[in-house]
């Protein structure tokens, strides 16, 4: 079992911009539904996002902590800084044996910078890779309603990340 965490802002922040007026995952909804989406405040957008946030790796946490065979856990903003020493040591941990060319050029080949630009950005499923763009991209009241729904992934996995 592979437990990936990330860090909840960005998460928000991501799906904020999914589901915002031209967001990738707002193009299935129906035009009803576009329109109340359209009048939520930021804030309560953040809340619903990051409460989802919430339950989903609450679960996932739950559900790898009980797990008895072989598993990792691994933190997205780690896997961007070093994804083949990261994948090295995960694939090691779950007890797969990697070739390190194989590995190198499969990192190689999905690399950010070899998507097109028209296939990301605002709005895009792909959209930044970028570590701490929550910062960036969600307003103060966000950020504080954000931090207090998923305090408990916050304390346990960032706190003190982003300081110097």
């Amino acid at each position: 079992m592979i437990f990936l965490v990330r860090d909840p802002r960005d998460v928000t922040a991501s799906g904020i911009d999914a589901h915002d007026e031209g967001g990738w995952a707002n193009r299935w909804k129906d035009e009803a539904t576009r329109k109340a989406a359209g009048k939520t405040s930021p804030e309560r957008r953040a809340r619903e996002r990051a409460e989802m946030y919430l339950r989903d790796m609450t679960a996932t946490k739950e559900a790898y902590e009980a797990h008895a065979g072989r598993k990792s856990l691994v933190r997205y903003e780690d896997l961007r800084a070093d994804a083949p020493g990261e994948l090295k040591r995960v694939y090691s941990e779950i007890g797969i044996s990697v070739d390190e060319g194989d590995l190198l050029r499969s990192v190689g080949e999905r690399d950010w910078s070899k998507i097109p630009e028209e296939e990301k950005g605002p709005g895009k499923a792909k959209r930044k890779a970028k570590s701490g763009g929550w910062q960036e991209d969600l307003s103060p009241e966000q950020i504080e309603v954000v931090e207090s729904v998923t305090a408990p992934f916050i304390d346990g996995f960032y706190k003190g990340y982003y300081e110097d």
